[in-house]
């Protein structure tokens, strides 16, 4: 994964690591903060969010952003092969976006709230692949 929020840009020597949410993830809800919300461009944000079964905090666009096909957000060129997030027939970018991204972490968030992260692991040398551990029974792994 390499772009995680608007505040974290990490270069190839940092290692974000989820020390936050291993120590008090079970006891805090934690959302992003409402400056740094996910576009459907950004795949990694969210992949980040389903490692550590997290909610978003959704932009829903300008007053009646549906009313055009891609709603408010335009994807900049060459975008479209991270846009894996947001495609959903009938819908909008905006609307499948949001849509596809709840549909999983809702309930996961829901199954995870109030167990305590219990493990957190890189997979590989680069760090690209990552497993968390909720509870006992709950193992979650991005690439």
């Amino acid at each position: 994964m390499s772009h995680r929020t608007h505040f974290q840009q990490p270069n190839d020597t940092d290692i974000i690591i989820p020390l936050f949410e291993l120590v008090y993830g079970d006891a805090i809800a934690i959302y992003a903060h409402q400056s740094d919300r996910p576009r459907p461009d950004n795949p990694d944000y969210i992949l980040d969010h389903i490692l550590y079964a997290e909610m978003p905090v959704y932009s829903f666009g300008n007053h009646r952003y549906w009313g055009s096909p891609d709603g408010d957000f335009k994807p900049p060129a060459g975008a479209e092969a991270r846009l894996v997030f947001a495609h959903k027939p009938g819908l909008g970018l905006t609307d499948g976006f949001i849509k596809n991204t709840y549909e999983v972490l809702s309930p996961l968030n829901r199954l995870t709230a109030l167990m305590p992260m219990t493990d957190h692991r890189f997979l590989t040398a680069n760090r690209k692949a990552e497993r968390t551990r909720f509870g006992k029974d709950v193992e979650i792994t991005v690439n």
